[in-house]
């Protein structure tokens, strides 16, 4: 993922620079006009600055980390206590199997630190990712399934750690991709035709399947250093968002595909 934003600068910073010294037909680059731009770039993207945060154990919200007891209710704790706390939250997660009966959504000023051996298990079946949120899919505006991780119009957020974030849903959505089409299709139609995103329904009974991770409408956010597996869709989805840092990942889809 750093290649790839990486070599998106440098071919914005080469735009910029090939605008800059056409002349007639002759065109020049210059490497110090390209390296000016690429740094002007970087200047500005700075992903969750460091702010002072109180720094919480899960285990202090009632998790249990036995693979087995539902932890999304302190989860949802957490992030009641960050609102509640001035300057936020640095939650730690540490080692142990965390199971997740639900999403886990966001909140404002958050630090998630996944330390070495925690393991963020998802819950496969769908009925937990209900009600539904409003999301897109495949660049749609719609309403459907949540995210297995999200956040909504939200600031300040650091996901951190040696941890793994592990969708665990290889037997449920996934699978429904070989019948999408007719809900692909449906969805695609009601842009066109200009339906409110508030009538694209996309819940229980639909197979359009969610992503792992999205931020919509949110800014300043660092995701750095955790492994992410059995992603149900797209791993991570970056909608609408801006000043974003994203370093270190490592992705293993269900397809078996790394990244």
């Amino acid at each position: 993922m750093k290649t790839t934003v990486t070599a998106i600068l440098f071919c914005m910073s080469i735009a910029i620079c090939h605008a800059s010294h056409a002349t007639g037909t002759t065109t020049t680059f210059d490497d110090a006009c390209v390296q000016a731009r690429y740094d002007s770039i970087l200047s500005v993207i700075t992903g969750c600055q460091p702010f002072t945060q109180k720094t919480r154990i899960i285990t202090s919200f009632g998790a249990k980390g036995d693979g087995k007891t539902d932890c999304k209710p302190a989860f949802d704790k957490a992030m009641k206590a960050a609102d509640k706390t001035r300057g936020g939250l640095h939650l730690t997660v540490p080692k142990g199997v965390w199971y997740m009966k639900g999403p886990l959504h966001l909140t404002s000023n958050i630090t998630l630190e996944l330390q070495e051996g925690a393991l963020l298990r998802f819950a496969p079946e769908p009925h937990y990712y209900l009600p539904m949120v409003r999301t897109s899919w495949e660049g749609t505006f719609c309403q459907n399934y949540s995210p297995f991780i999200y956040a909504f119009q939200k600031e300040n957020i650091h996901i951190m750690g040696k941890g793994t974030i592990d969708g665990n849903c290889m037997e449920t959505f996934p699978t429904w991709r070989a019948n999408q089409k007719p809900d692909q299709q449906a969805l695609r139609e009601q842009d066109h035709n200009m339906t409110p995103i508030a009538d694209r329904n996309y819940g229980e009974g639909h197979l359009l399947r969610p992503h792992l991770m999205q931020f919509f409408g949110c800014r300043n956010i660092t995701i750095e250093d955790v492994f992410i597996t059995n992603s149900p869709f797209w791993c991570i989805h970056l909608l609408k968002s801006e000043n974003i840092i994203c370093r270190g990942l490592r992705c293993k889809t269900c397809e078996q595909r790394w990244y």
